[in-house]
């Protein structure tokens, strides 16, 4: 279920009914019957849209990879990056153990669930980076995602702040242009606005968030490896909280 994409890199997407086959057949015996059982359309329906179980699949993947070892014991992957979906689904994996183990206290689904918040929970093994566009809706959910993570105790290593025009002006230059009457008819008038926007929500994030803010610059050259020039401005990336 994982694609070779470079050398110690690899993808995979996590599946919801792969974890709900693979948490069951840890339990249960007869895997054939439990593969048979999950083909039915209409507990596939039950399993995808009951309060919890869409999220319960996709947590034992997640925790399955995790634990992944080689024949030497050591672990298969040295480091996992899960790239989480919309906030709201974000925190329902997040929070899912706490919801569900007070109705299910005890068990093998209770088990899986305490395992998963030792790793989830462990800033030595967990860290969340939240990744936003220097835009004021943007900033807004990415507010209200970090106050979140926090609630259902999830480490936080910072925010990412992605595509940030290039700025070509000096501090200097950004006051003297403030007041300028027809700054908005010269050439380059655009970015300079963009420029003063993204400061008003940096200067924001600044002020409401107490972890590492770093920027990413916009990659406009679609013939660079992303992969590369992503890993080399994080490498380099300067914080701005």
């Amino acid at each position: 279920m994982t694609r070779t994409i470079s050398p110690r890199l690899e993808i995979c997407l996590l599946s919801s009914r792969h974890g709900h086959i693979r948490f069951l057949s840890s339990l249960l015996p007869a895997k054939a019957l439990i593969t048979a059982a999950l083909k039915s359309r209409a507990l596939q329906v039950f399993l995808n849209s009951a309060p919890s179980f869409f999220e319960m699949g996709i947590f034992y993947h997640f925790i399955e990879l995790f634990k992944a070892k080689e024949r030497d014991g050591s672990y298969t992957h040295e480091m996992i990056i899960l790239d989480m979906p919309a906030t709201g689904h974000a925190l329902a994996l997040t929070g899912l153990p706490e919801i569900l183990l007070r109705l299910i206290p005890g068990g093998p689904i209770a088990k899986l669930l305490r395992e998963g918040q030792s790793y989830l929970n462990d800033p030595n093994l967990c860290a969340a980076w939240v990744v936003s566009l220097a835009e004021q809706l943007p900033i807004s959910e990415a507010l209200e995602l970090l106050e979140g993570l926090n609630k259902t105790n999830v480490p936080v290593g910072g925010l990412v702040l992605n595509r940030l025009e290039p700025n070509p002006f000096s501090d200097a230059e950004l006051k003297s242009l403030e007041d300028f009457p027809e700054v908005d008819t010269l050439l380059g008038a655009r970015l300079f606005r963009n420029i003063q926007r993204m400061g008003v929500q940096i200067e924001r994030l600044r002020q409401e968030v107490k972890v590492p803010i770093i920027g990413l610059k916009d990659c406009k050259d679609t013939n660079t490896n992303l992969f590369e020039t992503l890993a080399t401005e994080l490498a380099a990336a300067e914080s701005l909280g």
